[in-house]
């Protein structure tokens, strides 16, 4: 039921659009990041964070038509309030199902590895016909001192020889490579574990968006 153009301050938040569009569902990834990187602050948002939140509520309320609602009655505001949470708490779902998927590839990690020096090695047998030839792998890699980051190799075969090095140097490395991809799953269980307190603080990301949503809702109406 609506009133002058405004829906009624007894709208119902379950009868809100979806957020399933591919336009709220980038919202929701923004503010699901933000929230864990609140969280990650003590808090806090940085400068660059802050615009970075008001740009993606301003795109929620376009998308969901704050604009539309009776935003002086106590029941608008919370449709909204009802709006941020929802979104925020899809797109750390997003985020928690990535980080599986990447948890998951990352531990057939090795796996893949041996067969990659399967591979070589078969090819080592092949005759001068079967080269040049191109191989691909993935591989854990520290960047800078720290950092660990899943590293695509490219490798031009172009003899039996080069396949045969590549394959003994491969697997001389899988130690080394094992060892580096275990700490980058033991990083991914601790983000994991960030994500999960980040979605129960939720309620706190959503009050700390209050200022900005005011700011977003002037531009709107």
């Amino acid at each position: 039921m609506t009133r002058g153009g405004l829906i009624s301050i007894e709208a119902r938040t379950d009868k809100r659009p979806s957020i399933q569009t591919t336009e709220l569902r980038q919202v929701s990834r923004r503010l699901g990041n933000l929230a864990v990187a609140r969280y990650r602050q003590a808090g806090e948002f940085r400068v660059r964070q802050e615009e970075q939140l008001r740009r993606a509520l301003r795109a929620a309320g376009e998308a969901l038509g704050w604009e539309l609602l009776t935003l002086d009655a106590s029941s608008g505001s919370e449709v909204v309030v009802a709006d941020i949470r929802r979104l925020t708490r899809a797109g750390i779902r997003q985020l928690e199902r990535d980080l599986e998927a990447e948890i998951s590839e990352k531990r057939a990690e090795v796996r893949q590895l041996k067969k990659t020096v399967n591979v070589l090695s078969k090819l080592a047998e092949k005759d001068e016909a079967a080269f040049p030839t191109e191989i691909e792998y993935q591989c854990t890699a520290k960047r800078g001192k720290d950092e660990l980051v899943t590293k695509t190799v490219e490798v031009v075969l172009e003899d039996p020889g080069e396949a045969d090095k590549t394959a003994e140097k491969l697997q001389n490395r899988l130690d080394r490579l094992s060892l580096l991809r275990d700490q980058m799953v033991e990083h991914l269980k601790k983000r994991r574990k960030t994500l999960s307190a980040a979605k129960s603080e939720l309620r706190s990301f959503v009050r700390g968006t209050d200022c900005l949503v005011d700011e977003v809702l002037a531009t709107l109406t």
